[in-house]
């Protein structure tokens, strides 16, 4: 176990670019989970905004506000 330890230490020491290449890729990756997870929010707003004014049509017609057309 420590010599693949201590290979992957020179590997790293003499040729950083792979190692580092992989770190930007999982830092880039995160980003994009971020932009997501803000895109998530606001499609989750848009739909509950969606889901009141379905809830207040419904209550609307239940009490005979507004009828139903054909």
């Amino acid at each position: 176990m420590e010599d693949l330890v201590w290979a992957d230490v020179k590997r790293f020491v003499t040729n950083p670019g792979e190692v580092l290449e992989r770190v930007r890729g999982q830092l880039q990756d995160e980003g994009d989970t971020e932009d997501l997870s803000t895109r998530l929010e606001g499609l989750e707003k848009r739909l509950a905004a969606i889901q009141d004014e379905k809830d207040k049509y419904i209550r609307l017609y239940a009490q005979g506000h507004i009828a139903e057309t054909t």
